[in-house]
């Protein structure tokens, strides 16, 4: 009841670090009502961490937030609390949000929904292929991965070239899982991708990211050689520190 969003906040992170039940009973509604959306967040990841059953006092408080909080980052973490608590009752919810204006919003949605057995994953899938935002591409890439649909190679060959900074650092990761379960005349193309980003990107975390993807498939042919030229020719001692884990 303090008059201090801060203050608020402080008092409830303490409460919460507690691990009282009965406390976290009482202080989770005020919290996921507050106005301010930082304890609001507070709150749905205690709930997603919650093994006590919390999540049910309160299902209906998080629904509503999942489909008309104001705060866009509050609604894709009741997204995300919904999916984990639920066994295929939310998903209208998941549905209805997966075009939100808001990626962040979509990007969880998306990915709730594409884990149930819903008839029309395929078809949300298709009708996104298109987008960039990597909180997209990161759950249709899962998707592709999970289903293992051999056909997809261009696709994610052109989102990996397409992204730099943190989003290829991640994409780069999912592209060596589809490797995996992509069609044997693709692999050497992608591997090639791979290899170039490991050997020439201007960012050490990237050239860092590609060359743990090659680590997924060392047991190619040829990849074994790949990670020891780029080995023996890396110079940031960043990158270097991993080799010498």
């Amino acid at each position: 009841y303090a008059g201090s969003f801060r203050a608020r906040y402080e008092a409830f992170t303490e409460l919460a670090a507690a691990d009282s039940r009965d406390v976290l009973v009482e202080l989770l509604p005020n919290a996921l009502a507050d106005p301010f959306h930082l304890i609001r967040e507070e709150a749905l990841t205690i709930l997603a961490q919650d093994t006590t059953a919390l999540f049910q006092t309160v299902d209906e408080m998080v629904i509503e937030m999942a489909t008309s909080d104001p705060n866009t980052l509050v609604r894709a973490a009741a997204i995300d609390v919904l999916s984990q608590m639920g066994d295929g009752q939310f998903l209208s919810v998941f549905r209805g949000a997966i075009y939100d204006s808001s990626y962040a919003v979509a990007g969880s949605a998306l990915y709730a929904y594409l884990q149930e057995d819903a008839s029309d994953r395929l078809e949300i899938v298709l009708s996104l292929k298109s987008e960039n935002s990597l909180s997209i591409t990161a759950s249709i890439a899962d998707y592709f991965i999970s289903v293992q649909d051999y056909g997809q190679y261009e696709w994610f060959e052109e989102k990996l070239l397409g992204y730099n900074g943190g989003d290829l650092w991640y994409f780069a990761r999912l592209f060596g899982m589809y490797l995996l379960v992509a069609q044997p005349e693709e692999m050497p193309k992608g591997i090639e991708k791979l290899r170039e980003i490991a050997a020439d990107h201007s960012q050490f975390y990237n050239r860092l990211s590609a060359y743990q993807s090659l680590e997924l498939l060392a047991d190619v042919e040829g990849v074994a050689d790949i990670l020891q030229q780029l080995q023996a020719s890396e110079k940031d001692p960043r990158v270097r520190e991993y080799f010498d884990e």
